[in-house]
């Protein structure tokens, strides 16, 4: 209790009260940067994983959407002839589906790491 009285009013205190209180100030604008730093955090965590999951199903919709085209063009090419109208229906779908895949760059291949002792990490 003498402390804090101490440090709410440090008129006449030692220096070393002085000192003291302003280091204790310090550390409550540390801790409510820290919590205000923590929160944040989490929220971006939260945007993270949710965007994470957004990612997923569109990889799991575009791979349903390739699996349709490439049966239909299995369908057409077992049909020996197709009309002109058809082929050009299937040419555009597939420039679509090329023009979303365009949109998503392929992961790049990331070379092993040489360890210390030449073993790979």
């Amino acid at each position: 209790m003498a402390i804090r009285v101490i440090l709410e009013d440090n008129r006449g205190c030692s220096e070393d009260d002085k000192l003291l209180h302003n280091i204790w100030t310090h550390v409550q604008l540390i801790h409510e940067q820290n919590k205000q730093i923590m929160a944040t955090q989490q929220e971006l965590a939260a945007q993270i994983n949710q965007i994470s999951t957004q990612v997923g199903k569109i990889k799991d919709e575009s791979n349903a959407t390739l699996q349709k085209v490439q049966e239909l063009q299995d369908v057409i090419n077992n049909q020996g002839g197709v009309s002109p109208e058809l082929q050009q229906a299937v040419d555009n779908l597939k420039a679509q589906v090329q023009v979303v895949d365009d949109l998503v760059t392929d992961a790049p291949v990331i070379p092993p790491i040489e360890g210390e002792n030449g073993g790979t990490l």
